[in-house]
């Protein structure tokens, strides 16, 4: 299940930022995207090509894991590897596993419409019937985020903690022999020449959201909460994430994936890392349908998703990728508005990518 927002809240001022490759967050972080790959059009094609490489058992089974079990393993601290992680979840007794998604589960709000209440239930109740665990997930969640296929494994596995885990490590360790060890020492220096980068960054005098924006080059006011609830930003480059962020939330702090690149201001045309960087830009134009909606966009001072659906006349579902999409790599610029999600085009970083690509064809000529 997705992340809600902690209940610790802290001031800025308190927030302490730090730049880390993370081996086990970043390694959990490229399973996560491999689940999304069905929602989120753009992720780094690595993501995309192992997807249609595994077979279906194993790719369900991440799905089972990464987000119908998302809370049992939810990391809580920093580990050298991921190997040493998914030891460590082998050797944690199986019931506090268990308990850390029923608790969860357990003291979340209610996401029905407001007015809504829902009695409290226990963690005994909870797991009563099958029925049951689905209408309280969706009473929490709502209905279009709790895929039923995933969540009725998930719910057989909570009966049987000991096969939970079970099926947890051993699901971890596959995925990191037959997929993630080899990629690991593949994108090992990208990682190492980001971190290292935003290493010799001051962020003393930035706010949490002035480092949102300067260390993944992305503004979004949904993520506030993130960044003014919780005491440490942990930000962790990954390549394959696409244009995406991802938060991973614990009681203290908030490990914030980013897609890798440098620093603004810092030489980009002798980098690997800013073509990688640059090749996520262009991904997102190189579609006409995303093409439209940004000369559509540039057209108007606003336009709203709704709008967009009925000109484009396409799916919400389909629609809503491509946004996200542009979102995500900078060229819209989102915000909450009564008549639901509305977008303005941002020149700024059609400019930038821009000279981008002078510099880089400058360089080589």
């Amino acid at each position: 299940m997705p992340t809600l927002e902690s209940e610790l809240i802290l001031t800025p001022e308190k927030t302490r930022i730090r730049v880390a490759i993370e081996p086990a967050v970043n390694a959990l972080g490229s399973l996560m995207f491999l689940s999304r790959v069905d929602d989120y059009s753009g992720l780094d094609p690595w993501v995309v090509k192992i997807s249609e490489s595994l077979d279906q058992e194993l790719l369900q089974a991440n799905l089972v894991v990464m987000q119908g079990l998302f809370y049992a393993w939810e990391p809580d601290k920093s580990w050298p590897s991921f190997v040493s992680f998914v030891d460590h979840l082998e050797a944690t007794d199986p019931l506090v596993l268990r308990d850390r998604v029923l608790d969860t589960y357990t003291r979340l709000p209610c996401k029905k419409e407001v007015g809504a209440e829902i009695d409290p239930i226990s963690k005994d109740e909870l797991l009563s019937d099958i029925a049951t665990f689905i209408a309280y997930l969706q009473s929490k969640f709502g209905d279009e985020h709790v895929d039923e296929t995933i969540e009725k494994e998930a719910y057989r596995l909570l009966l049987h903690p000991k096969k939970m885990q079970s099926y947890i490590v051993s699901h971890f360790r596959t995925m990191w022999t037959e997929v993630l060890e080899t990629e690991w020492e593949r994108v090992h220096p990208l990682l190492d020449e980001s971190a290292l980068a935003f290493q010799n960054v001051d962020f003393s005098q930035m706010t949490g959201q002035d480092a949102v924006r300067y260390i993944t080059g992305q503004t979004d006011d949904q993520l506030d909460w993130l960044i003014e609830q919780n005491k440490q930003l942990i930000f962790i480059p990954t390549t394959h994430s696409g244009p995406y962020s991802l938060p991973f939330i614990s009681d203290d702090t908030v490990w914030f994936l980013f897609s890798a690149r440098l620093p603004e201001g810092l030489p980009r045309s002798a980098s690997a890392l800013s073509r990688s960087e640059l090749l996520v830009r262009l991904t997102a134009l190189a579609d006409e349908t995303r093409l439209s909606i940004l000369a559509i966009t540039s057209e108007r001072e606003q336009i709203c998703s709704q709008e967009l659906i009925d000109i484009l006349q396409m799916s919400q579902s389909s629609v809503s990728r491509h946004l996200r999409q542009l979102s995500a790599s900078g060229f819209l610029r989102e915000r909450r508005t009564e008549a639901g999600k509305c977008y303005t085009l941002n020149p700024e970083r059609l400019k930038d990518t821009l000279r981008a690509l002078e510099v880089l064809f400058s360089n080589r000529s």
